[in-house]
């Protein structure tokens, strides 16, 4: 079986940086993209937790996201994941755009969702096939 082609971003890269709040807790995002503006790769700065097991977490599920976005993931498989993702940290953001979060990803999936809304919600993509419980495609 061949391995699929992993397509690179290029050394030098748009890219955006947001400051996200939640419950009093900060981060910073930085999300960059290809020439095209595809979304390629994401990381995510918790303030106050450098060297913690919360960062150690975040920038693991951001690199592992990068990673399958430059392997061809689309953006919504992560977003709809993130999506509603409970954690110790939530509530209030102080963003009206973005009221309230569950956790740290459900707050950067809104985010991505109305940053990059045609990635993210899939609109310019084909819909995922659905299996049954037998593992069988039901398209």
């Amino acid at each position: 079986m061949d391995a699929l082609p992993r397509e690179r971003l290029p050394h030098t890269r748009e890219g955006v940086t947001r400051k996200l709040c939640l419950a009093g807790h900060e981060a910073y995002v930085t999300v960059n993209a290809y020439p095209d503006g595809r979304v390629g790769e994401m990381f995510m700065t918790l303030v106050g937790e450098s060297g913690t097991e919360a960062q150690m977490y975040a920038n693991a599920a951001l690199q592992a996201a990068s990673i399958a976005l430059q392997y061809g993931a689309p953006l919504r498989s992560f977003v709809e994941h993130w999506r509603g993702t409970h954690a110790d940290v939530c509530g209030f953001t102080g963003d009206t755009a973005m009221p309230s979060a569950t956790g740290m990803l459900d707050l950067l999936a809104q985010w991505l969702q109305r940053e990059w809304p045609e990635q993210a919600s899939g609109a310019s993509l084909p819909p995922p096939e659905r299996e049954d419980n037998d593992g069988q495609s039901t398209d």
